[in-house]
């Protein structure tokens, strides 16, 4: 089997029609703004981004033996330093 190589014109010619491939393609995608139920689209980053830290609650107690849940947005939310212990296996706080 003989070998065969491209000179510069051929390989300058193959190039540009891989850039146009793969132009004629990015053009074809459709992105979705927020991660839609059954779309097989992609989404953006802002997307992704948002739909984690705006749209995700979580309910809390304010203490122990509250009877009272405080539905509270992810994005006010942060894990604390304080080390776990057998009583708080991870502590949140909310942000002021």
């Amino acid at each position: 089997m003989a070998t065969k190589f491209l000179d510069a014109d051929g390989l300058k010619y193959a190039v540009s029609k891989i850039k146009t491939l793969i132009a004629a393609k990015q053009n074809k995608l459709t992105f979705d703004s927020k991660p839609t139920s059954g779309s097989t689209n992609p989404v953006t980053s802002g997307g992704v981004y948002d739909a984690i830290n705006n749209g995700i609650t979580l309910s809390v107690k304010p203490y122990a033996w509250s009877s009272t849940w405080i539905e509270v947005p992810t994005e006010d939310m942060y894990v604390g330093g304080t080390e776990p212990t057998a009583e708080h296996t991870i502590w949140l706080e909310v942000s002021e």
